[in-house]
C-alpha cells in the first residue's frame, strides 16, 4: 500500500489587519516668561559664562559742610583676575547744591559737600565683559559748629577786626558809661562768648562811652550816633533820611534821622526834662 502523504495545513496570515492610526500628541507652544522671571533676568546681569563683578563703593560717611569727600571703590571685585572699570554717579544731592564728582571713572573720585544734607553716590564696575549691579554709598553733611569768640575787654576797633576775621556780622552797638572802664572798651556782647553757633549771626556790642563824647567832632554825640546809625560814619551835616533836615537838626529836636516821615517842624516850642526832673522850655527854629 502506498502511504498517505502527510497533509500540510493551509497557511493562514496571522497578521491583524491595520487599524486606524493612533493620534500623535501635538507639541505645546512655549509658555511666555512670567513677570517674575523677566524681572529677575533684568536684575541679574549676563555673565557670558563667567561671574559678574561686584561693586563696593565703601562705607557711608559723615562730614561737615565744606569738606572734600573722597570715595573709594578699591574693594570692588572681578572674577578670574580681570581688570575693572569704574563708573560713579552723584544720583542725589541737596537742592541748590553745585557739587560734582572730580572724575567719575576714577577708583576714588572726590567732591565737595557744599551744602548740608544727604548725598547719594552710585558705583557700577565692569570687567570688559559684564557689569555689576549698582551699589550706593550715603554721605551725610552737617553744618560745622562754631564757638562765639570773646570780645569783652577789647577795644571796639579790635573787636570789629576780630568779628571780620571770624566772618561774623556786626549787630547793634550800644553805649554805657562806666568810670572804671576805658572809653570804647567792650563791656558786653550778645551772643556771649563760648556760645555754640552753626550759622553766622550778628553780634551786638555794648561799649563804654560817656553820653556827650564826640570823638569824630561832628557836633553829634558818639553815643547818639551809635544808637541811631550803628556807627560813626554819618556826619552832622549829612541828611541820612533825605527829609531836608540834617542829622544835627534832627538831633537837636529829638526826631529819628533815619525815618523820613518823622521830620522836625521848622519852628516850635519844645519841652524836655533836666537832670533833676524839672521841665525845661526850649524855643527852636530850624532852617531846612
Amino acid at each position: 500500500m502506498t502511504p498517505n502523504p502527510t497533509k500540510t495545513p493551509p497557511v493562514t496570515d496571522q497578521t491583524a489587519p491595520p487599524g486606524p492610526e493612533e493620534p500623535v500628541a501635538a507639541k505645546k507652544p512655549p509658555e511666555p516668561d512670567s513677570p517674575q522671571q523677566n524681572d529677575q533676568e533684568a536684575r541679574e546681569p549676563p555673565t557670558s559664562g563667567g561671574v559678574a563683578p561686584t561693586a563696593d563703593p565703601g562705607a557711608d560717611q559723615s562730614v561737615f559742610v565744606g569738606d572734600t569727600v573722597t570715595l573709594d571703590g578699591g574693594a570692588s571685585r572681578a572674577a578670574e583676575g580681570r581688570g575693572l572699570s569704574f563708573t560713579w554717579a552723584l544720583v542725589s544731592k541737596p537742592p541748590q547744591s553745585r557739587s560734582e564728582l572730580s572724575d567719575p571713572a576714577a577708583v576714588g573720585p572726590t567732591f565737595v559737600a557744599d551744602l548740608a544734607g544727604i548725598y547719594l553716590v552710585e558705583l557700577v564696575v565692569g570687567d570688559g565683559i559684564v557689569e555689576s549691579l549698582p551699589k550706593t554709598v550715603v554721605v551725610a553733611a552737617a553744618k560745622r559748629p562754631r564757638t562765639m569768640p570773646g570780645l569783652v575787654g577789647l577795644d571796639l576797633k579790635n573787636a570789629l577786626v576780630r568779628l571780620q576775621d571770624e566772618g561774623l556780622p556786626v549787630g547793634p552797638i550800644q553805649t554805657a558809661h562806666d568810670l572804671r572802664t576805658p572809653k570804647n572798651q567792650v563791656l558786653r556782647q550778645d551772643p556771649p562768648a563760648g556760645t555754640i553757633i552753626y550759622e553766622p549771626v550778628a553780634v551786638g556790642l555794648v561799649i563804654c562811652l560817656a553820653p556827650d563824647d564826640d570823638d569824630d567832632q561832628d557836633g553829634l554825640p558818639d553815643a547818639w550816633e551809635y544808637a541811631r546809625f550803628g556807627g560813626l560814619e554819618q556826619r552832622g551835616a549829612d541828611d541820612a533820611d533825605g527829609d531836608g533836615y540834617s542829622n544835627f537838626q534832627e538831633f537837636r529836636v529829638g526826631t529819628d534821622p533815619t525815618d523820613r516821615s518823622e521830620a522836625p517842624v521848622p519852628a516850635g516850642t519844645f519841652f524836655e526834662y533836666d537832670m533833676f526832673g524839672r521841665i525845661v522850655v526850649k524855643q527852636v527854629t530850624l532852617e531846612p
